[in-house]
């Protein structure tokens, strides 16, 4: 709910991070994806781009094996995940297909690690112009600035 309730949020996303390592390395893994600029715009332009996703997960400092990664997409609660990566490489799954399963205002994306039992779940947002606007602050007014 606090997620949903952020400055111009767009989508929520739901991320699970699955076949850590380490508890340590799923939280990581997800806190890098959840937290990355990068893949927040994505979400929030509809583009389910995988390679921000792995690239994130990439420079967290979870150990994670690239040809071992798998991504994927679903709605809510459901078990039909739509895999774009598996085992490091693009699946069959049409552009189109992924791009309708990130469409709506609330999805979850999937990434299994396989190399281990430890899972982990955060919630993230979208990036938006709105949320841009309401936190940039202006100079020419003090009052609107932190600190």
């Amino acid at each position: 709910m606090i997620v949903r309730d952020g400055e111009g949020v767009h989508r929520v996303v739901t991320v699970r991070v699955s076949g850590a390592k380490t508890l340590a390395d799923a939280d990581t893994a997800a806190r890098a994806v959840a937290n990355s600029a990068l893949v927040k715009t994505s979400w929030h332009g509809g583009d389910p781009n995988w390679g921000r996703i792995i690239d994130a997960i990439g420079y967290s400092p979870a150990t994670v094996i690239e040809e071992k990664v798998d991504i994927g997409y679903c709605a809510p609660g459901s078990r039909r995940i739509l895999w774009s990566l598996k085992r490091g490489q693009p699946t069959r799954v049409t552009f189109k297909q992924l791009c309708a399963a990130v469409a709506p205002k609330e999805f979850e994306l999937h990434i299994n690690l396989n190399l281990g039992k430890a899972n982990a779940v955060m919630y993230a947002a979208d990036l938006t112009e709105e949320y841009v606007e309401f936190n940039k602050g202006d100079v020419s007014d003090p009052a609107a600035l932190g600190g």
